[in-house]
């Protein structure tokens, strides 16, 4: 069984005629509504004074004595409509005779026309229905252009002096006393209504969300007697009002952490003398900067927790470049001095060693250190033992400047 829950506004109202059996109907109108009904089906006619929209009605009924006929079995699901649904829906009638297919909480209006649309995710046994996906912050409906919301919206907001920022929907459930309801629709990025406030609700779950949201229920029908934009905007909260929660999209994927790499040492082998040579000289340039202030250079610490103790089974060369890493400058030198006791010609070791002391701030024994790497560069053995030698030791080349000198 259905109970049916209309709203004339003007409508002609004989489609009722063509309910199928065993659907209940009560009629909503104005109280200076005095047109014939032109019906023949037995229907509990309610006048209210200065009904202005549906969602008045509905209100209304739901905190009425009676939330389902006074005989006949109790109701499967209760329908809310306006005086008109045909408009909204034209295989209405036909998505009546279809009720134990429906959701618990289910829009029965068609968005769009059913001819042209492609959207046919919530049709019910290839009958049209597309409720609106809309934004519970501005309104604004989700695939399409929408002046009508987009007009409500900016109307309420003058209308209340709000901030452009300010969720709207929120709003409208605060300020009519449900603060549980404007929570979750201000945490919600997506939410549904019926595109002209048609739809259903299961009758335990109507009764179930009637008593919890009695107050909220009260407050927005003394409101909205007052105030024709929230009467309007109500029906945007209708859905949710009945327990289909809105939704919140999940946050944008964050890239997995990874760990720094241990240093390897093979990767030290790399550094050639050309690179050797290009750090000496930058390093060389700056001891030529300031030649007397390198004992009073300060040194890099950094805080304990940072400064590890590098593992027992650590050959020096990986724990220089580790401890390098860390900033342990200190340790990076001692354990690339361990690691030339065993490769005294080990070019990547001593330029490990030069760039810890150079971090410290002493640029004399880095210089030092920076020399020795130069003295073995083949490049520069090569060319000394090609040049011939005169009695004195020296070339026979003419004197040339160095290369790069210390002050």
């Amino acid at each position: 069984m259905l109970y049916l829950v209309a709203a004339r506004l003007g409508q002609d109202v004989r489609w009722i005629d063509d309910l199928p059996e065993g659907c209940h109907v009560r009629l909503y109108l104005d109280e200076r509504d005095l047109d014939a009904l032109d019906v023949i089906r037995p229907v509990d006619v309610v006048r209210l004074p200065g009904l202005g929209r549906a969602s008045q009605a509905h209100l209304h009924h739901l905190l009425g004595s009676s939330l389902a006929p006074a005989a006949g079995p109790a109701p499967a699901f209760t329908v809310f409509c306006d005086g008109d649904p045909l408009a909204h829906s034209p295989a209405f009638l036909d998505l009546l005779d279809q009720w134990t297919q429906w959701a618990p909480v289910q829009p029965l209006d068609c968005a769009t026309d059913p001819a042209l649309s492609t959207d046919r995710r919530d049709w019910i046994s290839d009958l049209p229905v597309e409720p609106v996906r809309f934004c519970p912050a501005t309104l604004g409906t989700l695939g399409r252009p929408d002046a009508a919301a987009w007009r409500l919206a900016a109307r309420y907001r003058r209308r209340h002096d709000l901030p452009a920022d300010t969720p709207l929907l929120a709003h409208a459930l605060s300020w009519c006393g449900s603060p549980e309801l404007a929570s979750l629709a201000r945490q919600a990025d997506l939410a549904l209504r019926p595109a002209a406030g048609l739809f259903a609700v299961r009758q335990d779950r109507l009764l179930e969300q009637v008593r919890r949201h009695a107050v909220l229920l009260q407050q927005a029908q003394a409101r909205t007697r007052d105030d024709a934009l929230l009467a309007q905007l109500w029906e945007f909260a209708w859905l949710l009002l009945f327990g289909l929660e809105p939704v919140r999209l999940d946050p944008l994927p964050r890239p997995a952490r990874v760990e720094p790499a241990e240093a390897d040492p093979q990767e030290m082998q790399t550094l050639g003398p050309a690179f050797a040579r290009a750090m000496a000289a930058i390093d060389a340039t700056l001891a030529r900067s300031a030649p007397r202030q390198s004992e009073r250079a300060p040194r890099l610490r950094l805080p304990e927790p940072i400064r590890e103790t590098h593992p027992r089974n650590a050959t020096p060369s990986t724990a220089a470049a580790a401890a390098f890493g860390q900033g342990d400058f200190e340790g990076a030198a001692r354990a690339a001095r361990q690691a030339l006791m065993s490769e005294p010609a080990s070019e990547p070791h001593r330029f490990m060693l030069a760039m810890a002391l150079a971090a410290q701030g002493r640029s004399d024994e880095a210089l030092d250190e920076f020399d020795r790497v130069m003295r073995q560069d083949p490049e520069l053995q090569e060319g000394a033992a090609a040049a011939p030698r005169t009695g004195d030791g020296t070339t026979g080349r003419p004197p040339q400047a160095p290369r790069w000198s210390r002050v």
